[in-house]
């Protein structure tokens, strides 16, 4: 799969902040008609969340950056390929395969992120969209022809099953690191 380097308005930012995995913050990147750029952002509470919290926290910063970022990949992937499965094909095929996971943004992009977010300090950060210049115009319309929105559709049927995709795979991910860091500690022990 083709990781998105991009962002166009419409792609769906997913964040964790570092003040406690309490709420997780899903963020949506919208456009209004007359071109300006808003934020909609969605708190979703999950149980549980305080145990992993707590299992992340005896963690060094870096590896929990790392654990984090693992499985929100894994639970993003999904909404994706679901994109890529409603986006129009075209003459192509290309803009149908363009969705994917993503952690870096272009100069333009990261300008324009830090100032919608300018007072959101975000732990982890990823974001879903689609890599083809002509995204904005499919998933909007234009002049020439109507919207044919694909990242959108599939926001609205994956947000909440991605929600517990993420709290599943971060539990997953917290023990796997556990075991790896205790093998490696073993390993350290007996030299």
């Amino acid at each position: 799969m083709r990781a998105a380097n991009t962002i166009f308005p419409g792609s769906r930012k997913l964040t964790a902040d570092d003040g406690g995995w309490k709420s997780l913050l899903l963020r949506e990147l919208i456009r209004d008609p007359h071109g300006k750029d808003k934020s909609l952002t969605v708190s979703v509470k999950i149980d549980g969340l305080k145990q992993l919290d707590d299992a992340l926290g005896e963690l060094t910063k870096a590896t929990a950056r790392g654990v984090l970022r693992r499985s929100l990949k894994k639970a993003a992937e999904p909404m994706a390929d679901l994109a890529n499965s409603l986006a129009p094909v075209g003459p192509t095929g290309e803009y149908a395969k363009s969705f994917g996971f993503g952690t870096k943004l272009t100069k333009r992009q990261a300008s324009q992120h830090r100032k919608l977010v300018r007072d959101d300090k975000a732990f982890v950060e990823g974001f879903v969209g689609t890599n083809d210049p002509a995204g904005v115009q499919q998933e909007f319309g234009n002049e020439n022809h109507g919207p044919q929105p694909a990242l959108r559709p599939a926001w609205d049927q994956d947000r909440r099953a991605l929600v517990e995709r993420l709290g599943k795979d971060l539990g997953t991910e917290i023990e796997k690191t556990a075991q790896r860091l205790a093998r490696k500690a073993a390993r350290l022990q007996k030299r």
